[in-house]
């Protein structure tokens, strides 16, 4: 009997986790006008890159890069920046 008050009360903690909400489609929207493309010359390859700042703490900025395909609609916006 002892034991079973601190298992019950460990398996009701471990079912109660974080929330993660899901972004609205605004801010998604946001975050892709944000959002640029280059080309690297030496390599060819195309990245999308994020850089974004905290309103609130100028030292809370984050970078973020990744590859994408170099299709037309990629290449017409690094042309057009």
């Amino acid at each position: 009997m002892k034991f079973l008050i601190p298992f019950f009360a460990l398996l009701l903690l471990t079912g109660c986790g974080p929330s993660v909400s899901k972004p609205s489609k605004s801010t998604a929207r946001e975050v892709v006008n944000k959002m640029t493309y280059a080309q690297d010359s030496k390599t060819g390859l195309c990245y999308a890159v994020l850089a974004s700042k905290s309103a609130w703490n100028f030292n809370d900025s984050s970078l973020t890069i990744t590859w994408v395909p170099c299709e037309q609609k990629v290449l017409e916006q690094i042309n057009k920046e």
